[in-house]
């Protein structure tokens, strides 16, 4: 925010500078001399240019124009980067980069979880996966891919996977975590894909959830800080404050 420069900084300016540098070279030179068009965007990518737009004019009345520049660079950055790497190998190949890494990741946590536990416990119950990734966003991820993409791994190894990442999910107790797995498995049930596992494992939730709701145990191990659902753990008064200051400082 004060501009001030220290080797954090210029690690995060040289790593993000040569990932710019590297994808103008892809989506500019190579595409010229090759003689192709430079982007060929959908309607996400179309809206994501529009936000990254509407949030570099607010670099105008920032208070901390250097820090907004940049952070709204390494969001351009990052767009391009995903679309670049679709368009070049496919949504499939994209998801399965996703699943590996998403299991590595979950893989990690649980390792930790046994051998270094201040590296991702909270309190000592609460599986956060602090210093590696968000514990309950990794372990939904993971589980949906597994779910959708059943055929790439043998029984035993999915088995392992499966299990791994549903205990670490229910250890992680994210809330928003649970409500984003309902979400999807609402859907499953809604809709009725073609994916058997993962349909499969819709109806057994959906009927273990009059067990979660009536045992005060569980319910309450879901729940966590009764107090704070009404407010998202104080969510709703930072968005009120930030959405004040926004509208009167720089809409």
């Amino acid at each position: 925010m004060r501009g001030d420069v220290d080797y954090v900084v210029l690690l995060h300016l040289l790593v993000w500078g040569l990932a710019g540098v590297w994808l103008c070279y892809q989506l500019v030179v190579r595409r010229l001399v090759e003689r192709r068009a430079l982007l060929r965007l959908w309607i996400p990518q179309k809206l994501g240019l529009v936000l990254i737009l509407c949030l570099g004019a607010s670099a105008l009345v920032s208070p901390g124009p250097a820090l907004t520049i940049f952070k709204v660079y390494q969001m351009l950055v990052m767009l391009l980067f995903s679309l670049l790497f679709v368009q070049r190998y496919g949504v499939d190949a994209c998801l399965h980069k996703l699943f590996v890494g998403s299991a590595l990741l979950v893989i990690a946590i649980a390792v930790s979880a046994i051998i270094a536990p201040d590296l991702v416990l909270m309190g000592g119950s609460r599986l956060t996966g602090e210093l590696i990734a968000p514990a309950g966003d990794i372990s939904v991820f993971l589980l949906i891919l597994l779910c959708t993409d059943r055929k790439r791994l043998p029984t035993m190894r999915f088995l392992i996977l499966f299990t791994l990442s549903l205990v670490v999910l229910i250890f992680s107790r994210t809330r928003t975590a649970y409500v984003c797995l309902g979400a999807v498995l609402s859907l499953v049930i809604l809709l009725r894909p073609n994916l058997p596992i993962l349909r499969r494992f819709a109806f057994v939730v959906l009927a273990l959830l009059p067990l979660a709701i009536f045992t005060p145990s569980i319910s309450d191990w879901i729940v966590r800080d009764p107090e704070s659902v009404s407010t998202l753990s104080d969510r709703t008064g930072l968005w009120t404050s930030l959405t004040e200051v926004t509208l009167r400082k720089s809409p």
